[in-house]
């Protein structure tokens, strides 16, 4: 039982004593003595009886307020319960919705597609890369195959051999004697330089020259 009693019901005021008997004595009759019914019902003291009587409401009115506010905080009890439950339903059926809607999302995506995807992409990464590294190789051995031009056949090998074309015709050796390019001199029997005055020549040797800074 709750200790919690309303401070009302403490205070109730109670009639003096001595005026109990005249509290709890029944009104005059409006019947006269001879009229009354003989009854005759036993009274007990009214000081004693009255008081106890009080008493026992009172007792009585303790323990139904008890009982009340124990009830009252027993009901707030559950309903804060009920309020905490409610919440975490509430929150367990949201997870639930999105961990649906997230499944749902997965069940749409067709992994076999997008792995096939990625296959295609790293197949086309690595033509490219084989297709760049063909074209390094080929220019790495385009490069190599002009030097080795360079070395195996020289420039001077090509005047040598432009000499003894010029050298064949009879017209031109009797005309100007044969010379190197220019820079180079020629020596005859006299030690004596002669310049190169041939255009057509000069012009070879220019051809030859780029062709010479194009390597």
């Amino acid at each position: 039982m709750c200790a919690d009693v309303p401070q009302a019901i403490t205070n109730i005021s109670l009639p003096h004593p001595s005026l109990l008997p005249y509290a709890l004595t029944p009104p005059p009759s409006k019947f006269s003595a001879l009229e009354a019914p003989s009854i005759s019902v036993p009274h007990p003291s009214p000081s004693i009886s009255g008081t106890t009587r009080m008493l026992n409401r009172i007792n009585r009115s303790k323990t139904v307020v008890e009982n009340l506010v124990c009830n009252t905080r027993l009901l707030e009890s559950t309903i804060q319960e009920a309020r905490s439950k409610k919440d975490t339903l509430k929150a367990r059926a949201q997870s639930a919705k999105t961990a649906n809607k997230v499944s749902e999302m997965l069940g749409n995506v067709n992994t076999s597609n997008a792995l096939s995807a990625f296959e295609k992409m790293e197949e086309k990464v690595l033509a490219m890369e084989s297709q760049a590294e063909a074209l390094g190789q080929l220019t790495t051995d385009d490069l190599e195959g002009k030097f080795a031009l360079l070395e195996g056949s020289s420039v001077d090998d090509d005047l040598v051999n432009l000499k003894k074309e010029l050298s064949g015709s009879s017209k031109l050796c009797l005309i100007l004697p044969l010379e190197p390019p220019l820079g180079r001199t020629v020596t005859t029997s006299a030690n004596k330089a002669y310049p190169y005055r041939d255009a057509d020549i000069e012009m070879e040797l220019n051809k030859l020259r780029q062709r010479a800074k194009d390597f």
